[in-house]
């Protein structure tokens, strides 16, 4: 007899193939679906506590709301999808492609993502305490009002990446190059480009330095 997990993933998967795309609400914690096909799926408040999405195709997936707290997403294509208000606290999202994905106001604390592809993500209040970017793509990302304390980001790429100043004194150290300053760029923002390596403490002076 299958378990009620595998009941409510193999229905998913039957109705998916069938054309229905709305599976918003939807209790699918512990669902095992691996490798699954369900680009453009909408799981907007879903429970996936502890679901297995390793491999899932999910471009451009609404998953708004949705908790996906302990969720394996290794490997997984969240391509422009939008997960605004989602939890994914402690999700494994090693290796994930997220590029132009929408991540405001999304729980991120304790994640695991190294080498995860956040290039042009919208990371706006989103909660990254703690989060593991090591290797990370973020060229272009926007974590203006981001929680970026604890943050691991080593060898991650952050060409032209932006945060807001007040937020850099809550982070150790980041791998970084230059710090440009763009022509009409609000002032207490700062773009962050990869290369060297500099201690966060000193980055305010730093950037007066490049501007003068």
């Amino acid at each position: 007899m299958p378990t009620p997990m595998k009941a409510a993933a193999t229905k998913l998967c039957v109705a998916y193939a069938n054309g229905r795309r709305d599976f918003r609400h939807w209790d699918l914690a512990g669902a095992k679906l691996a490798d699954a096909e369900l680009a453009g799926i909408v799981l907007s408040g879903a429970s996936l506590v502890g679901a297995d999405l390793s491999g899932a195709d999910l471009r451009m997936a609404e998953m708004m709301g949705a908790d996906l707290t302990r969720a394996n997403l290794k490997g997984a294509d969240l391509t422009a999808a939008d997960l605004s208000g989602a939890t994914l606290t402690d999700a494994n999202l090693t290796g994930a492609d997220l590029p132009g994905a929408t991540l405001m106001e999304t729980g991120m604390s304790g994640i695991r993502a190294k080498r995860v592809d956040l290039s042009g993500a919208d990371l706006r209040g989103a909660d990254l305490t703690g989060a593991d970017l090591s290797s990370a793509q973020l060229a272009g990302a926007d974590l203006r009002a981001a929680k970026l304390r604890d943050l691991t980001l080593h060898n991650a790429r952050l060409s032209g990446a932006r945060v807001d100043r007040k937020d850099l004194a809550r982070l150790d150290k980041l791998r970084l190059a230059i710090i440009e300053t763009r022509e009409r760029a609000p002032e207490d923002e700062v773009d962050l480009q990869d290369e060297a390596t500099v201690d966060l403490a000193t980055l305010v002076e730093a950037k007066k330095t490049v501007g003068s």
